[in-house]
């Protein structure tokens, strides 16, 4: 018997018989619905774990401040020095004490106050560091007192940020007399910026002067506070000062009213208002702001930049209003002795006008000698004498371009002048008004070319040397009241 045969020949293409490239599973596969849920399952697992991860991460960061802080508090161990804080205590200054922070009902702010004797040398408020801003306000106590007293209040979204502010009673080294207040921010935040540190931090700063029956004679008045906006109350009536300086950057000075012998207050990229009345030399300096105030002193300087200057001021030796780019729109007022040297006034802008009203005094009531300066650029010029003594010398200085000058003398000026322009005309009159007793004044018009006029003017030959006006521009017309 013969044995059965098999065909073994597989088809030149498996396509041919029907093959499937993959191969047939020993074991049939899991549902799809099942492979589904165990894929969510996973996910859902993974999800959970760096939600848990993240969680956990933010408790252990929020608790070890807590823990750190108030177990350093616990044992008494100054943590701020075992962090190498570095505060910027200026040199020269000396600390007294430092207290700690009290809390009321807001664990976001914290206060700390001061009372001592007003000092015979100085009184100062100063602060430094990188989280030192805010406002500090000087005013007098309401009742009777022989104290100065200093109220600070710190506001910071986290309480960890008051373990790295102190405010300090502080001394001049050189000087035992003197007292202060200082205000100090570490720079440990800064330094360790990468774990997410960034507590906001604002300081409210109340300076309560003593108050007499009599005017309080304070000696020296100082404030060094970076950031931080002043606001002075209305002290010129009750309180006098040898000295009064106030500085600051980057933030406003108001002032009610102020008397000192000398003073200067000084900011940047902020404006300067108020009243100031000094004895002898007043000096009121920023940048791009604007000033606009009340100051009179034998000396008064008021300079910007990037900011226009306007109010009234007064001097008896010189005044300088000085700024670029901005307008100068005042009345200033000029006293003088008739025994001593010039009253002088220096006024300069750029890129922008002047307009001035001018009154001259004399301490004798009549002659006098007074240097009037002014100078633009790029605008118009326009001044304007509203009253001057008789006999004065007046020596007068007026010029600007690409714009018209406008010069209207009192009619008491005796003396020579000059009018000049380029691509413009120049007018020249006499002025009308009183002829103070002496007649009519006389004009002679020595030279005329158009753009040009020069003369000479007064009741006399004596009065017609007496003093001298020069206006010019370029490029604009040119208005000459004599």
């Amino acid at each position: 018997m013969s044995a059965p045969t098999f065909d073994y020949t597989y088809p030149s293409k498996r396509e041919d018989a029907g093959w499937s490239d993959a191969q047939t599973p020993l074991l049939p596969g899991a549902h799809p619905a099942v492979a589904e849920d165990r894929r969510k399952i996973r996910i859902r697992r993974i999800c959970h774990f760096f939600f848990a991860f993240t969680l956990f991460v933010l408790v252990i960061h929020v608790l070890s401040d807590t823990v750190r802080i108030q177990t350093s508090r616990a044992l008494g161990f100054d943590f701020k020095a075992m962090a190498d804080p570095e505060w910027s205590i200026p040199e020269g200054v000396s600390i007294v004490d430092c207290p700690a922070w009290e809390f009321g009902e807001h664990s976001d702010v914290g206060t700390v106050s001061f009372n001592f004797a007003l000092p015979a040398a100085e009184l100062f408020a100063l602060a430094r560091g990188p989280r030192s801003h805010g406002t500090i306000q000087i005013r007098q106590s309401d009742g009777e007192t022989d104290d100065v007293r200093v109220n600070v209040e710190m506001h910071s979204d986290a309480h960890g940020g008051f373990d790295h502010a102190k405010v300090c009673l502080s001394k001049r080294k050189d000087e035992d007399d003197s007292v202060g207040v200082g205000i100090f921010t570490d720079h440990w935040w800064d330094n360790h910026h990468h774990r997410g540190h960034n507590h906001h931090i604002h300081f409210v700063v109340e300076l309560v002067l003593p108050k007499h029956n009599e005017v309080l004679h304070i000696t020296k008045l100082t404030t060094d506070m970076p950031i931080f906006t002043h606001n002075v109350d209305e002290l010129a009536d009750a309180v006098s000062f040898d000295s009064f300086n106030l500085h600051t950057t980057n933030a406003a000075i108001h002032t009610g009213s102020v008397h000192t012998v000398h003073g200067v207050v000084r900011t940047s990229n902020a404006a300067i208002d108020g009243v100031y009345v000094a004895d002898e030399n007043i000096a009121l300096r920023t940048s791009n702001g604007r000033i606009a105030a009340s100051a009179s002193a034998i000396r008064a300087d008021i300079r910007t930049s990037n900011g226009h200057i306007e109010g009234e001021y007064s001097a008896s030796r010189e005044l300088v209003l000085l700024t670029h780019n901005g307008p100068i729109n005042a009345a200033v007022a000029l006293a003088n002795d008739p025994d001593g040297p010039p009253t002088e006034v220096d006024m300069t802008t750029s890129n922008s006008k002047i307009r001035v009203n001018l009154n001259l005094t004399s301490t004798k009531g009549s002659s006098g000698s007074f240097v009037v300066g002014a100078r633009s650029s790029n605008a118009g010029l326009a001044l304007e004498f509203t009253d001057a003594p008789l006999d004065a010398a007046l020596q007068l200085n007026a010029h600007t371009s690409m714009g018209s000058a406008d010069v209207r003398l009192h009619q008491t000026y005796e003396g020579s002048f000059t009018a000049s322009t380029s691509h413009s005309r120049v007018q020249v009159q006499m002025g009308d008004g009183e002829d103070q007793g002496r007649g009519r004044k006389s004009i002679s018009v020595t030279r005329h070319t158009g753009s040009y006029v020069e003369g000479i003017v007064g009741w006399s030959d004596l009065g017609a040397s007496r003093g001298t006006a020069h206006v010019s521009t370029k490029m604009g017309p040119v208005s000459l009241w004599v």
